[in-house]
Formats: C-alpha cells, structure tokens, sequence
C-alpha cells in the first residue's frame, strides 16, 4: 500500500501544482476531485468492512507435509468483495521453542488465508490480535481488533522402521502371584502362620508329613516399552516418530500391549 500512497501524494503535488499556475474552474475542479474521492472512498469501505464479521479458521491437525491453512474470513462476493484485508498475528512452534511474525493479505473476494508450513511435526499455536481493511485506492487504513487464537497439530506419517520388531520375546506368558484360590497353576511352599487352611495342598502334605500350601498364580503378558530418542535435529525427529507410529500400530495390530517412554 505504500506506492499507491506515494503515486496518490505525488498525483495530489501535481494537481495542486497545476492549480497554482492556472487558476480557472478545471485546476479547481482536478483539486477538489483528488481530495474528496479517496476521502469518500474511505468512509464508504469502513461502512462496507463494518458490517463484514471475522471468523477466523484454522485446519486443526494435519498429516506432516499436508496442506494447512488459516483463513482470515469467508468468500464475500459484491462490492465487499473487492475490499482488501490484512492481518497479523504470531506463530509459536512448540517443537523448536520459536515464535515468529506472520502476515497475511486478500481480497475478501477470496479466501484470505495463510499457508502454514507443515514440513516438520509439532505443535503450533496461531495469534491474530489485529485486522486492517483498506479502502478501494490503497490510501486509508482501518483497524478492527480480533482476539484469535488456535491450535495446529502436525502428525508425523508412518515410516516403517529399518528393522522390524521381533514378537516372539513381547508374546511370551509370564506368571504372577494371583488372589483365586481355585486357580490350576500354582505354586507350592511350606506352610506358614497366616497362610490360609483352603489353601493347604492335603496329598502332598501328608505324603511328606509337613504342611504345604498351594499359592494361586496367573498368566500375564508382559507389556512392551518403546523408547523415543529426540534430538536438535528436526528431520530426524520426524523420522522417529514416523517410525513410532508406525511400531505402534504394529503392536496393537498383533495385540502386544506396550507404552511409549521419551528419553
């Protein structure tokens, strides 16, 4: 908007100029016209822009290297549509620890949005605390506060891992101690005080002329853990992750239990 104001102020000195030199009714007629159209044309589009409402939105999660947008407001067709709309705000990648600057520009006769870049997992929040609306010449400037903010999640894709999980050692049973006195596994031990007389094992006790109890056990699968590993490098960072969801959904495919630890 900057060299529309220019060429504008330049246009106003040469017509002023003009007037100066020749002072009949056309110089005054040019001078008078440059002053009241842009003039006019500001307080048309701030009463046009006052009745356009702004509702800001946001693709909420993404897949990594997805298109993500933030649109500023809908499609507004007639002569609204021909307003131009700024906006500016923050971006804040959780993942990189960062926040910086974005700006976006449009027509409301299309869809004023910002591209976000989705070449790299995390989490970003988007901030639009301000809104200007120029009149149809680019010369005047007018705010509208907005109190926006929104939340875009980037997911990383699946990446099969390099090498594959073995699930003979996730699929092993394990015993544990049980509270069912009518379990069939069990195990035996001597009797001592406070062990319950239900759970006396009466063959082998009288067989070896000392009290022995049963002690119940169950079968269990033990649960896999996955470790994550990250790193300054955001590439790689997202290789990992990729291949974590990926083992993951491996493990509940073949039914392994398993929880995921970050180092």
């Amino acid at each position: 908007m900057f060299w529309r104001r220019f060429v504008y102020f330049l246009l106003l000195i040469v017509i002023y100029t003009f007037y100066l030199f020749y002072r009949m009714w056309f110089a005054w007629y040019c001078l008078v016209m440059v002053i009241l159209i842009p003039i006019l044309s500001g307080i048309f589009c701030w009463v046009l822009f006052s009745q356009v409402e702004i509702k800001p939105e946001t693709t909420r999660v993404v897949l990594k290297d997805e298109n993500a947008f933030f649109t500023l407001a809908p499609v507004q067709h007639g002569i609204v549509g021909i307003l131009t709309v700024t906006a500016k705000g923050k971006l804040m990648d959780y993942m990189a620890g960062k926040e910086e600057n974005i700006k976006t520009k449009s027509r409301l006769a299309s869809e004023c949005h910002y591209v976000l870049d989705t070449k790299h997992c995390g989490v970003y929040d988007i901030k639009i605390t301000r809104v200007n609306v120029y009149d149809f010449f680019g010369i005047f400037r007018f705010p509208k506060r907005v109190n926006y903010s929104s939340r875009v999640i980037v997911k990383p894709v699946p990446v099969t891992p390099e090498r594959m999980p073995d699930l003979t050692g996730f699929k092993a049973k394990y015993l544990r101690k049980s509270n069912r006195l009518d379990s069939e596994i069990y195990d035996i031990k001597e009797y001592t005080e406070g062990d319950s007389i239900k759970a006396i094992h009466w063959k082998l006790s009288a067989k070896k002329g000392k009290a022995y109890v049963k002690e119940p056990q169950e079968e269990y699968n033990a649960h896999a853990r996955v470790y994550l590993e990250l790193e300054n490098d955001r590439d790689e960072v997202d290789k990992r992750l990729g291949e974590l969801v990926f083992t993951s959904r491996y493990f509940l495919s073949q039914d392994v239990e398993h929880r995921i630890r970050v180092l």
